[in-house]
């Protein structure tokens, strides 16, 4: 979960990697190539003195919730955001991806995509939750 932020505002990240999604997105970019971009659009778009981790440094450092933990599948949830998936979960998807480059099932490829749309929604909605807390 990454939100841009202003150069003049930066401070160092906490211990998040953002460049731990740089070999998944090349490994992407070779299966879809409308997709690709290059190494160095990677690294510009999580450059670390324009991001911030929304996880890192904003939930766990700055926010309570009357929530069980601080998941973003738990706080999107609270915040009122649905999962088109019954059993939305990373490790899940992992799962569903090695199906899908073994059978090349569609069907598959879309509860991909539509499982990833749903965290990038959900992760609005909390970044919606979190500015209206200020």
């Amino acid at each position: 979960m990454t939100v841009h932020r202003s150069a003049q505002t930066h401070r160092p990240r906490s211990g998040h990697d953002h460049f731990d999604v740089l070999p998944t997105t090349s490994r992407v970019n070779f299966r879809h190539v409308d997709v690709s971009s290059s190494l160095a659009q990677r690294e510009e778009l999580f450059d670390p003195t324009l991001t911030i981790d929304l996880y890192f440094d904003v939930v766990l450092k700055a926010t309570e919730w009357p929530t069980r933990d601080y998941s973003i599948k738990t706080l999107a949830k609270f915040l009122g955001f649905t999962w088109r998936d019954t059993h939305p979960s990373g490790a899940a998807s992992i799962e569903w991806f090695d199906r899908w480059i073994e059978t090349g099932d569609l069907a598959i490829r879309q509860r991909i995509l539509d499982y990833n749309e749903d965290d990038c929604r959900a992760t609005r909605v909390l970044l919606d939750g979190i500015r209206a807390l200020m």
